[in-house]
This record gives structure tokens, C-alpha cells and sequence, in this order.
């Protein structure tokens, strides 16, 4: 017998109604962890392209406000890249609820026992080791993916219009875990 486990979890701002689905894949779950150390080579295997934007710590907050906005993926890398310039600025509450995203102790991180992390905690501890983080495109989603020796943590908005986008998604990181 051979269990592993991943999680998933939904956070949605009850006053916006912006939602992120958050799924999490720990590194004794990853069948192959050459995956922790480059987040190119879970691109094909998840369906994402890969927008050539790595994240940084000070990236994390706009990567997540664009994100949460909708802002199509291609427009996105631009603005991320800094090559094209916002073309209005993001709605406040949008802005706050990527912060809450990033600081809170909201992201379930399997530590002894299992408990909630910030997202930044994570990606700074990720950095560190020399892991990378990025945002990549899911159709004409954005997707913020962040691998480390720890695990896994992909997050996508969670709205209406994702959840075709979802559930391929959902459905392929699944196909991935479970792989022997």
C-alpha cells in the first residue's frame, strides 16, 4: 500500500465574491520530484503554457490581482514582464483580497501537524532553496504555480467562468498525483 494525498481547497471573499482555487501537491505525493526543482516541467503534464514570467516574492501581489481580474494571459506576461502598462488600474477590492491571498495563513501546507500557510511564506521559503515560481496561462486564464522541495501549489481564480478550466485542470493535476 502506497497512500498519498493533495489538497484542494476554495477561498472566496464573501463581499466581491472573488474566489481562487488553491491546489496543493506535497513532495512525498509527486511521483516524479524532478518536477519540485523546475516549474517548466509540470507546464505539459497540468496543460499550462508557460508565459515565461517568473515570480518574485514582490511580484506575488499584482501576479494575483491580474489573476483575479481576469486579465487575459497574454496581457498578463506582458504587464508581468513590465513590456505592456496595465490598461486600468485594478479595482481596490481585487487588489486586497491578492494580498489576503499572499499574507494569510490561508494555503493548507503539510507540515506535522497539517496547517494553513501564507502564500508568501511558501514562495520566500521556496526561493531560498533555489525553487522557482511563475504565472502560466490556462487557455485565457492565469495561473500562479509554485514548486519547491516541499511540494506543489498551483491557484487559479475560481469563478464562473473557470470552472470548464477547472475542472480540466482538477482532472489532470489528479491524473498527475496518482500516477505510480
Amino acid at each position: 500500500m502506497r497512500p498519498v494525498a493533495a489538497y484542494e481547497t476554495t477561498i472566496l471573499d464573501r463581499e466581491s465574491r472573488l474566489a481562487v482555487s488553491a491546489f496543493v501537491i506535497p513532495q512525498h505525493t509527486v511521483p516524479d520530484t524532478s518536477v519540485l526543482d523546475d516549474p517548466d516541467l509540470l507546464m505539459a503534464p497540468l496543460g499550462l503554457d508557460n508565459l515565461d514570467v517568473t515570480l518574485k516574492p514582490e511580484g506575488l501581489v499584482p501576479a494575483l490581482t491580474l489573476m483575479l481580474a481576469g486579465l487575459g494571459a497574454a496581457d498578463a506576461a506582458g504587464y508581468l514582464n513590465q513590456d505592456v502598462p496595465l490598461p486600468q488600474p485594478p479595482d481596490p477590492s481585487t487588489v486586497e483580497f491578492a494580498s489576503y491571498l499572499a499574507y494569510s495563513d490561508s494555503i493548507p501546507w503539510e507540515e506535522s501537524p497539517l496547517s494553513g500557510k501564507a502564500l508568501a511564506t511558501v514562495m520566500v521559503g521556496c526561493l531560498a532553496m533555489g525553487s522557482r515560481a511563475v504565472v502560466a496561462g490556462l487557455g485565457a486564464f492565469l495561473v500562479v504555480l509554485v514548486c519547491c522541495t516541499a511540494g506543489v501549489i498551483v491557484l487559479v481564480a475560481a469563478g464562473e467562468t473557470a470552472t470548464e478550466a477547472l475542472t480540466g485542470l482538477r482532472a489532470r493535476i489528479r491524473a498527475f498525483w496518482e500516477r505510480p
